[in-house]
Formats: structure tokens, C-alpha cells, sequence
């Protein structure tokens, strides 16, 4: 690699911290902080939960899973678009009854009790570490490939970057950083 290759990926790393420095200053309650103040407009959440699902196993995991198993596969694997558009278009409007609502735990302890605020919790967390695990091998695996470390060194170095920006500048930083994540490459002048 060239030194404008290692310079290029010191300033987009550079960028993702200084987005969450940037967003601490933004960051006024805790709903800042959890929902980023539910002030985010349609565009900006595709945006996000885009880059959020269009990952190398929504885009290569199910392309090869669908060249092996057939369009059995596919029209499976249409159900998780088809689920997303649905809780889209008739759940997420119903959520605006719970203004003080940060966490699905919050609304199903509205409805259902302590118990399962506290079910729900434990449940997402179960859910969030699967993803957690299988993003951190990912990172890991760049890092591995571009520097030639380590995946253990590559996993620590891309998730405390991934914790300095998502710790300082909360939901706001997150979003911020997937937006320039969902800018296909080709777009920013390659």
C-alpha cells in the first residue's frame, strides 16, 4: 500500500472519532444520548439501518447462499425486507404514544410489567452480542488483511475506535458515522 492509501485510512478513522467528538457536544439528556433526541428524519434513518443490514453477509452471505440453495433461498430470505417494511410502515408510527420510551424494555414494561422490562433486556443483549461478535471478526479480518496484524490485535484496535466515537457522542455519532458508511464509494470520487 502507499503512503496515500495508509493516510487515506488514518483520516476516514480519524473522521469516525472526530464525528463523535463532534456529536458529545450535541448530547444534552439521555434521550440525546439513546435515541438521538427523536429529531431523525426518514432519509437519514434509511441511510443508517442501510448500513447497518447491508453488510457482507446481506450482500455476498446471501448471494452464495442463494447460488447454492436456489431461489428457494432467495424468496427466503425476502421475508427479513418484507418484516422490515411492515414494522416500518405499521409499528414504528405506534411508538410515538411513548414519549419517554429509550428502549423496547421501556414500552413492554408500559404494557406487561418489570418482569418484562427486564426480559426484554436480557433477550436483546443475547441478540446484540451475536451481532456484536460477527461485526468485531469483521473488523478484525480488515484490519488482519490492510496491516497485516493479528484478527485479535485488528478486533481490539477497530472496536475501541468504534466505542471512542459510539461512547462520546452516543445515537447522534452512530448515525453520523453509518451515513458516511452508506455513501457508496464510487459516489465520494473513486
Amino acid at each position: 500500500m502507499s503512503n496515500i492509501d495508509w493516510a487515506m485510512i488514518a483520516l476516514y478513522f480519524l473522521l469516525m472519532i472526530g464525528i463523535g467528538v463532534y456529536s458529545a457536544f450535541r448530547v444534552k439528556d439521555s434521550d440525546d444520548f439513546a435515541v438521538a433526541g427523536n429529531k431523525i428524519i426518514w432519509p437519514v434513518l434509511f441511510a443508517t439501518l442501510s448500513a447497518s443490514f447491508l453488510g457482507g453477509g446481506s450482500s455476498m452471505g446471501r448471494a452464495g447462499q442463494t447460488f447454492n440453495d436456489g431461489y428457494v433461498f432467495l424468496f427466503a430470505a425476502s421475508g427479513f425486507t418484507i418484516q422490515t417494511f411492515l414494522t416500518g410502515w405499521l409499528i414504528a408510527p405506534k411508538l410515538k404514544r411513548y414519549p419517554g420510551a429509550q428502549t423496547l424494555g421501556d414500552i413492554m414494561e408500559v404494557h406487561y410489567g418489570g418482569f418484562a422490562r427486564l426480559l426484554s433486556a436480557v433477550l436483546s443483549l443475547v441478540f446484540c452480542i451475536g451481532i456484536l461478535g460477527a461485526q468485531a471478526l469483521a473488523i478484525g479480518t480488515i484490519f488482519q488483511a490492510i496491516l497485516g496484524i493479528s484478527i485479535t490485535a485488528g478486533i481490539l484496535i477497530g472496536m475501541c475506535i468504534v466505542m471512542v466515537y459510539s461512547v462520546a457522542g452516543g445515537m447522534w455519532a452512530v448515525i453520523q458515522t453509518d451515513v458516511i458508511q452508506f455513501i457508496p464509494p464510487y459516489s465520494r470520487g473513486r
